[in-house]
């Protein structure tokens, strides 16, 4: 598990390659902060998951966008990297 004891926040968690992107993250073992505007999808797509923190909301709106942050940065596995480090760490 390359990605243990770190936390993404990743964006379209609920389709696609957002989705994908989250469900790499997590065999990975990391802590992912799932956002997506589909609340309904990330529920059940990721529910019940403890290694997942849903937010649902459009991350164009400033101020949501913000209290994600805020609030991933403020939980006790805070952001250790962004998506590219990430990607490197699970490319080298």
């Amino acid at each position: 598990m390359r990605l243990a004891e770190r936390t993404a926040v990743v964006t379209g968690a609920a389709s696609g390659i957002g989705q994908a992107t989250l469900e790499l993250f997590l065999a990975e073992g990391a802590r992912v902060a799932a956002v997506d505007r589909d609340g309904e999808a990330l529920a059940t797509l990721f529910g019940g998951r403890a290694d997942v923190v849903p937010f649902v909301g459009d991350v164009t709106d400033e101020a949501f966008a913000t209290r994600v942050v805020a609030e991933t940065v403020a939980s006790p596995a805070a952001i250790e990297a962004e998506l590219g480090a990430l990607l490197r760490a699970l490319s080298g």
